[in-house]
């Protein structure tokens, strides 16, 4: 068996273990087909004990390893240690860390970059090996089956925006991808922009989430039962993922994106769920998102730039770090 097929049996067997990110129907859409993604795989007597997936891409035709969109990480799958002590957990990672090293440095790539998971905090080997790291912040809220204390962490314009677009809006799951798309389009037609994520993605991931049921997509009517916004959740057995939103201009007085906040903050504490709402390094972003009470957890972007020819390794490096 190829790796992949052996990372798609593992999966099978171990599906509340891997995160979203690294699932193959989340490969598969995010990368658009099997021919574009494989796997790093560490093994002892025929079991997987780590793993890296990644997407490939190529530029001048030399294939290198980077983020597909719409997946802000992806990175490593670590079978515990069977230690509870500190110095062989960290041993153990790192054993397991230097094996992947190894077979990516092989592999022929022009460049490595990575985002790893939150529960990623071991990034030495990666350093040791003449890697780059950029310290990224996602925005979580970690209360599962605790309703009650996420809305004590809400703002007071929080609190108050839910008060009034409870009054007005009505929130309804639909499973209308190409009226989605129309919607969430709109924020950025707005502002003179083309979509950047593809339909053609967005029903990949649509129809691969639905497949697995890791999938809630909702939107909210005003009064008038027009639809207002949208919003696209995708999850795994631990967490629910905030991936897209949409709001009509003509409808942004409402501020009904609120009630689906709200709404995907219910789904995740009440199914004992983390909400993770994938973050963003921007002001503006990252205090709308700690107003509703979420918290913030670092994560790692790992990089290098593998290439000995010195024009090409230069315009890597520009294109990588510019």
């Amino acid at each position: 068996m190829t790796n992949q097929e052996k990372w798609i049996e593992f999966c099978k067997t171990h599906d509340a273990d891997v995160q979203l990110y690294g699932k193959p129907f989340w490969l598969d859409a995010v990368c658009n087909g099997r021919e574009n993604w494989n796997v790093f795989l560490v093994e002892d007597r025929g079991e997987i004990q780590a793993a890296m997936p990644y997407y490939i891409k190529r530029r001048m035709g030399i294939p290198y390893i980077t983020m597909p969109q719409l997946t802000q990480r992806n990175g490593i799958f670590l079978k515990k240690s069977a230690s509870e002590k500190t110095e062989k957990i960290i041993n153990y990672e790192n054993k397991m860390y230097n094996q992947l090293i190894a077979q990516c440095e092989q592999a022929g790539f022009s460049f490595y970059n990575q985002c790893f998971s939150i529960e990623t905090t071991n990034w030495q080997p990666f350093y040791w090996k003449g890697y780059q790291q950029k310290t990224m912040y996602t925005f979580c809220i970690d209360t599962p089956n605790d309703l009650e204390q996420a809305e004590k962490n809400f703002s007071q314009s929080v609190r108050s925006n839910l008060k009034k677009a409870r009054k007005i809006g009505t929130v309804s799951e639909f499973d209308d991808i190409e009226l989605f798309y129309r919607i969430n389009s709109m924020s950025f037609e707005r502002q003179g922009m083309q979509n950047p994520v593809p339909f053609a993605l967005i029903k990949r991931l649509y129809e691969g989430c639905k497949a697995n049921n890791a999938l809630k997509m909702l939107y909210a009517k005003d009064p008038d039962g027009n639809i207002c916004d949208v919003a696209l959740y995708a999850y795994d057995a631990t967490c629910v993922y905030a991936m897209l939103c949409g709001t009509d201009p003509s409808k942004r007085k409402y501020n009904l994106h609120t009630l689906l906040t709200y709404e995907g903050i219910k789904f995740a504490c009440e199914t004992g769920r983390r909400l993770d709402f994938e973050g963003s390094m921007m002001e503006g972003v990252s205090n709308s998102l700690l107003s509703f009470g979420a918290e913030m957890y670092p994560y790692y972007s790992i990089k290098k730039v593998y290439l000995k020819t010195p024009i090409l390794s230069q315009l890597m490096k520009y294109k990588l770090y510019a």
